[in-house]
C-alpha cells in the first residue's frame, strides 16, 4: 500500500488533487492549455503519471476540473464580499471585485480554457456554471425592477468581459470598474 502524507486517506487524496489542480493552473499560466497533459501535470505535482489517472481519466477532465474549481472559488469569494449588500451598491461591488480578480490573473484561466477543444457536454456544463456567476447581477436587476432584465443582464456581462480584457492587458482595474459602474448606473437609473 502506498504511503500517505496526511492523517487520513481522504485528506491525502484531497491534498494530491489540490496539488494536481495547482500544477495544471501553473502550466496554463506559464505555457498555455496545450502544455496541460497528464504526464506534465503529474511531473509538476511530483506524482507519477499513473497517480494522475486515479483522479482524471483524460486531459479534458483535468481542464474541466481546473475550470470548475476556478469558477467555484470565484463565486464563493464574490458571494462572501457581496453579503448584505443590495441594489446598486451590490452591483458596483460586483464590478469592482470582478476587475480586481481579473487584475490578479484569475480570469486568464477562463480565457485560456475557452480555447480548449472540449466535448460539447463539457462546454455546455462550463457555460452553465459561468452563467451562474452572473447571479448577483440578475438579482440586482430583479430587485431594481429593471425593464428588460435579460437584455440589460447580457449587456452588463459584455461590459464586464470587455473590462476584464482591458485589465488583463494592463488597464487600471479601478479606473475600468469606475467607468463600468458609471455606465451601468446611468443606464439602469434612467
Amino acid at each position: 500500500m502506498p504511503r500517505i502524507s496526511a492523517a487520513t486517506v481522504a485528506e491525502h487524496r484531497a491534498a494530491q488533487l489540490a496539488a494536481l489542480l495547482g500544477a495544471a493552473v501553473e502550466l496554463i499560466h506559464e505555457k498555455g492549455i496545450e502544455a496541460v497533459t497528464p504526464k506534465a501535470v503529474g511531473e509538476r505535482a511530483g506524482l507519477a503519471r499513473s497517480s494522475v489517472y486515479e483522479y482524471f481519466a483524460s486531459r479534458d477532465d483535468i481542464l474541466v476540473a481546473v475550470a470548475i474549481a476556478a469558477i467555484e472559488r470565484w463565486d464563493a469569494e464574490v458571494e462572501e464580499r457581496l453579503a448584505g449588500r443590495t441594489g446598486m451598491e451590490r452591483l458596483s461591488l460586483f464590478v469592482y471585485e470582478s476587475m480586481r480578480m481579473a487584475a490578479e490573473g484569475r480570469h486568464h484561466i477562463a480565457t485560456q480554457l475557452a480555447q480548449a477543444q472540449l466535448s460539447p457536454n463539457d462546454r455546455d456544463e462550463l457555460a452553465r456554471m459561468h452563467a451562474e456567476l452572473m447571479r448577483p447581477v440578475d438579482l440586482v436587476l430583479s430587485d431594481l425592477e429593471v425593464e428588460q432584465p435579460t437584455i440589460v443582464g447580457a449587456l452588463t456581462q459584455s461590459l464586464l468581459e470587455g473590462g476584464m480584457r482591458l485589465v488583463e492587458h494592463g488597464a487600471d482595474p479601478d479606473v475600468v470598474a469606475d467607468r463600468i459602474v458609471r455606465m451601468l448606473t446611468s443606464a439602469i437609473q434612467h
